[in-house]
This record gives structure tokens, C-alpha cells and sequence, in this order.
């Protein structure tokens, strides 16, 4: 079988085209995908990169208002390196268990600390029982602090039993008015 110059002509060129036609297709698919994947690119953007953002700020305040919590105990009782760093366990396992403030919970920290010079579960205690005293009696922490603990001395209570007293004043104060 011979093949003519024409006949490869005629054959070369009918493959081009369905190859040319082929790559046509290709490009257009590939421009249809790519504007799919820009659209999906800015949904994310909208849907998920900005409340990510959104969220990271808050953590960083969050950190910040912590590190200030910090500071206000560091400054208000003197304490540093390891004593600090108890003190600071202190405040984050009261933070968790209050709807104060982290400034509120560190002034509560700072005085109850100074004032009767204690650490761990005992200081632990005493605060949240400061803390939930000043918040349903509506008074000025600060000041349900400094009384509290001068009444507590006053009568000769012991620091250890100061959270106990103080939970049962609360509790009569409740049911009597």
C-alpha cells in the first residue's frame, strides 16, 4: 500500500486538528477548574481565615489581660521567680472556677495573699469564697477583702478556717436577709 505526499497531507492535517481541537478543551477546562478553585479560595477566606483571625485576636487579648493579672500580683505582693509562679497557679485555678474578672481575681489573690500570707488550696479557697461573697452582696471587692480578714483576726480565726467562716457567714447572711 503506497501513501502519497497528499494522503499524509490529508492525514497529518486531520490529526492536528483533533489534536489542536483537543488542547482547546483542555485549556478551557483547566480555566473553568481554576476559577472554581479561586471561588472556593475566597469562600474559605470569608468562611474560615477570617473568623480564624477573628479568634486569634481574642486570644492574644485574652493573653494579654492574663500577663496584666500577672503584673498586678507581682506588684501588689512582692513576689517573684517560684513563690510568683505559685501564686500564679493560685489565680489560674480561681479564674476558672468564677465569673470575675481576671482583674478582680488577681486583686482577690494579691490582697488575701499579703494580708494573711497564704498560698495554695488555703488561698485558693478563700478567694473564691471572697469572690462569690462580694459578687451576691453586690460590695466593693476590696472592701469585702479588708473587713472580712480584719474580722477573721479580730476574732482570732486561723487563716486555715477563714474560707469555712467565712462560706457559713455567707450562707446565714442568705437565709436571714
Amino acid at each position: 500500500m503506497a501513501v502519497t505526499v497528499a494522503d499524509l497531507r490529508a492525514i497529518l492535517s486531520l490529526d492536528t486538528a483533533k489534536f489542536t481541537s483537543g488542547l482547546e478543551q483542555g485549556a478551557t477546562r483547566l480555566k473553568k477548574f481554576g476559577s472554581d478553585i479561586e471561588e472556593v479560595g475566597r469562600s474559605l477566606s470569608v468562611r474560615l481565615t477570617a473568623p480564624l483571625v477573628a479568634a486569634g485576636a481574642a486570644a492574644g487579648a485574652a493573653a494579654n489581660k492574663l500577663d496584666e493579672a500577672m503584673d498586678h500580683i507581682r506588684a501588689r505582693t512582692g513576689k517573684v521567680g517560684q513563690d510568683l509562679d505559685r501564686l500564679g497557679d493560685d489565680f489560674r485555678e480561681v479564674f476558672r472556677q468564677v465569673p470575675q474578672s481576671a482583674d478582680q481575681v488577681s486583686a482577690a489573690i494579691a490582697q488575701l495573699s499579703t494580708r494573711l500570707n497564704l498560698t495554695g488550696q488555703p488561698l485558693r479557697d478563700l478567694t473564691v469564697e471572697m469572690l462569690n461573697l462580694s459578687r451576691v452582696s453586690e460590695t466593693d471587692l476590696n472592701e469585702t477583702v479588708r473587713l472580712s480578714t480584719q474580722l477573721f483576726q479580730g476574732f482570732g480565726i486561723a487563716s486555715r478556717n477563714q474560707s469555712d467562716a467565712l462560706n457559713f457567714l455567707r450562707n446565714i447572711t442568705l437565709k436571714t436577709g
